[in-house]
């Protein structure tokens, strides 16, 4: 797989997650003192999900060794991205 279509393939991923990033960072910077610890915690470890999926998805951009689309590495983004939805469901109700 040439470099050009792995960037074409991660850029939309890398550009809405970053989305979902920084607004879960932004959230977490703007409300710090009024949250409470519990939404403090759940919100910091949306955070994390989301960094690591910003790196898995550039993983995916920069891996020379991707010959064929990355199918598991596509999932782990879904499976990131869902799990960090679910989060955001239970920290609604703290």
């Amino acid at each position: 797989m040439s470099l050009s279509l792995r960037w074409r393939l991660t850029f939309p991923l890398i550009l809405f997650i970053l989305l979902l990033f920084v607004a879960t960072a932004g959230g977490l910077w703007l409300y710090w003192e009024v949250d409470s610890p519990i939404r403090r915690a759940l919100t910091a470890f949306m955070c994390l999900m989301l960094g690591i999926t910003v790196g898995i998805s550039v993983s995916i951009a920069v891996d020379r060794r991707i010959e064929s689309i990355p199918w598991l590495r596509l999932g782990a983004i879904v499976v990131f991205v869902a799990l960090t939805t679910g989060v955001a469901w239970v920290r609604t109700m703290f």
